[in-house]
């Protein structure tokens, strides 16, 4: 999972019972919630929000041919379900190559 919202049994409740997946979002507050909690416990999605949320966003042919997919995991499930489709490395202020040597360096370091 690329991400803690991905999971199937997370979920944001706000005191007034709205339901969302993701807390970067900003959408606990939003006046159309993407869920509702009934008074049974249960939630109320809005159409297939929580099926989408959780579906594997590296499922399309340009991520199943990448080679850094193992360590990329695809995209932010937030955005795959607003439908973007870009690659995350298009986005990176530096090439994928150094952040991956910069984590090695920083976890491995002999002080």
């Amino acid at each position: 999972m690329p991400c803690y919202a991905s999971s199937k049994y997370y979920n944001a409740f706000n005191f007034n019972g709205n339901v969302v997946k993701c807390t970067a979002c900003n959408d606990l507050y939003d006046d159309n919630p993407r869920g509702i909690l009934l008074e049974d416990g249960t939630i109320e999605w809005s159409g297939r929000f929580d099926e989408r949320y959780t579906e594997p966003t590296f499922c399309n042919e340009r991520c199943l041919k990448c080679r850094k997919l193992p360590i990329c995991m695809g995209l932010c499930p937030k955005e795959h379900v607003n439908g973007s489709s870009y690659c995350k490395e298009e986005i990176m202020d530096s090439p994928f190559s150094d952040s991956i040597v910069n984590f090695i360096d920083r976890c491995y370091k002999n002080d």
